[in-house]
């Protein structure tokens, strides 16, 4: 017990990061609204209880970086849209990062108590799995649905997203811009690779990803359409989950598979089964859903009938 509060004491002390970017004054031009809770830019360990379900999650907190996340969005932002020389209206909603370590210091706690070389070689093996980026939309309703003594469920990751638990860092990001209002979802890896802050690369690919569901430019982009309700009695979802990858393409059914088994776990539904080349039916209920993967994104259409 003494090892892991050590541990989980030194998890909780504040590192400040900092983010070297170019040029960074040229971005202050642009006029950002910052209308997040307050919350979301606090530090705060959830449970320090090993049995609690909030065990092992972290909000970071603006302070972990420097620049903070809000400003790294400004000039990503600035970066993107400053090319006609008319700044657009931006609005952020939310941008809040957590940790996810639970599994990880669950494991590290076992091993503790196993002591000596075989404990310290345990705790090695489960230190090195990595998860796969990845980055999708939410719907606003069930995030808000996770707040106050359910905001730990924000932090949970699905078996499709991350199979092998290893620590990751979510990040939710709501924005409006120029009218158009996003809300995403970034899973990356809190292992660090290649030299690299995970920190810092985990929150630079959520907005580069965040801003990509603006197209080119703002005045060039329409509203998505909204997706076909589900029939009645079938699934209660107001609009579709999409999960997406940062890479371009799909490079074979293998890797569109896990994303649109992620959608379906996202719905409650079961394992999904291949309907074609880019479809995929997923068992709820008395019904199914079809999932459609497409330009690099998986989404729910509408139910089917399951024979």
């Amino acid at each position: 017990m003494a090892i892991l509060l050590s541990m989980l004491c030194a998890a909780c002390t504040p590192v400040v990061t900092k983010v070297n970017v170019p040029d960074m004054a040229k971005s202050d031009s642009l006029s950002v609204r910052d209308v997040r809770p307050d919350s979301e830019k606090d530090r705060k360990l959830f449970s320090l209880l090993v049995s609690s379900k909030e065990y092992g999650i972290f909000r970071e907190g603006d302070a972990m970086l420097s620049p903070s996340p809000t400003r790294l969005l400004q000039h990503q932002v600035f970066e993107k849209f400053n090319v006609s020389g008319e700044l657009p209206r931006v609005d952020v909603y939310h941008f809040v990062v957590y940790s996810n370590m639970k599994s990880k210091l669950r494991s590290n706690a076992v091993f503790a108590g196993i002591g000596g070389m075989l404990g310290g070689l345990a705790a090695n093996a489960a230190a090195t799995h990595v998860a796969m980026a990845s980055t999708g939309t939410v719907d606003e309703k069930m995030f808000d649905n996770w707040s106050g003594d359910d905001e730990y469920q924000r932090a949970l990751f699905t078996e499709a997203e991350n199979p092998t638990r290893a620590p990751v860092y979510i990040i939710y990001i709501d924005t409006d811009i120029d009218g158009k209002r996003v809300l995403t979802r970034t899973v990356s890896s809190i292992e660090q690779q290649g030299g690299e802050n995970s920190l810092v690369t985990a929150v630079q690919l959520a907005i580069t990803n965040h801003l990509g569901h603006y197209g080119p430019s703002v005045s060039t982009v329409e509203a998505a359409p909204t997706p076909p309700a589900f029939d009645a009695g079938a699934v209660a979802v107001s609009s579709a989950v999409v999960v997406s990858t940062p890479t371009q393409g799909f490079a074979a059914n293998t890797a569109i598979t896990p994303m649109a088994q992620g959608v379906a776990n996202q719905l409650g539904c079961g394992v999904v089964k291949a309907n074609g080349d880019s479809t995929y039916v997923a068992p709820c209920g008395d019904h199914g859903v079809l999932i459609d993967c497409d330009g690099g994104q998986c989404h729910s259409t509408h139910t089917v009938r399951i024979e």
